[in-house]
């Protein structure tokens, strides 16, 4: 495990000390990215699909995205290994009210066979629901949408992006 966490970690600090070639980078301005942040626009698209089919609840789709191998870090949650314990996962998270998913890339890159993105997230979520994922101290019996930021590490699976390592937090609610 502790192994596992490393490599991320050394992943995301290796694809950003590398000083990537600005030809394999898209920068956009306002849309997707912050300001002047690079953005691969193959990442950007794989960021779309999630939304998507999150939104839709489609776990199997969901976990499509994932390698085989992957990791998943919620917060306040156990790591969830493997693409289909990730596809139950989500499964059990809709189920509990997860919905409507909203991503802004903050900054993306790949090079080789590794790729970052880096955003922040904005989703519904359901107070109080037992599985742990939620806010804690939110109180109420409604939706509210839950703010937060990802860190998401792809590598290269045959000619696709897979995610290899997905970690997400919240920063706070709003009813």
């Amino acid at each position: 495990m502790r192994s596992a966490i490393s490599l991320a970690m050394f992943v995301v600090v290796g694809a950003l000390s590398v000083g990537l070639s600005e030809a394999q980078l898209t920068t956009t301005g306002g849309g997707a990215g912050s300001g002047n942040r690079p953005v691969d626009q193959a990442l950007e698209k794989l960021a779309r699909q999630f939304e998507a089919a999150f939104n839709k609840k489609d776990a199997v789709a969901l976990a499509l995205l994932y390698a085989e191998d992957a990791i998943l870090m919620p917060p306040n949650r156990p790591l969830v290994t493997g693409r289909q314990a990730i596809q139950a996962f989500y499964a059990k998270e809709f189920e509990q009210g997860l919905a409507d998913l909203k991503l802004k890339t903050i900054a993306s890159s790949s090079s080789g066979q590794l790729g970052f993105d880096v955003g922040q997230s904005d989703v519904q979520v359901r107070p109080g629901d037992p599985s742990g994922l939620l806010l804690r101290g939110v109180g109420g019996g409604g939706a509210v949408r839950a703010q937060g930021k990802y860190v998401t590490i792809y590598k290269r699976v045959g000619p696709d992006w897979k995610i290899a390592y997905d970690i997400f937090n919240d920063d706070k609610a709003t009813p």
